[in-house]
């Protein structure tokens, strides 16, 4: 729950998808259709994405990731 409550607070602050309707021209319902199928496809990535063997490294994870949250 603590995962999906996390997931959840990323999308709602996050502003890749803001950022993706933006450039598109549409709204992020238009885009996906309801806040479940956006689940969905994430769901989908996570589940069909292949993982590089050097995932397990934290410190070469830690150096591709970052996360932003925009608060405005």
């Amino acid at each position: 729950m603590q995962i999906a409550h996390t997931i959840r607070q990323l999308l709602q602050a996050g502003s890749l998808l803001r950022n993706l309707a933006k450039r598109t021209g549409k709204t992020v319902i238009q885009l996906f259709g309801s806040l479940r199928n956006i689940a969905r496809r994430l769901l989908e990535c996570f589940r069909y994405r292949l993982i590089p063997h050097n995932a397990y490294d934290p410190a070469a994870a830690a150096a591709r990731i970052q996360i932003r949250l925009d608060t405005s």
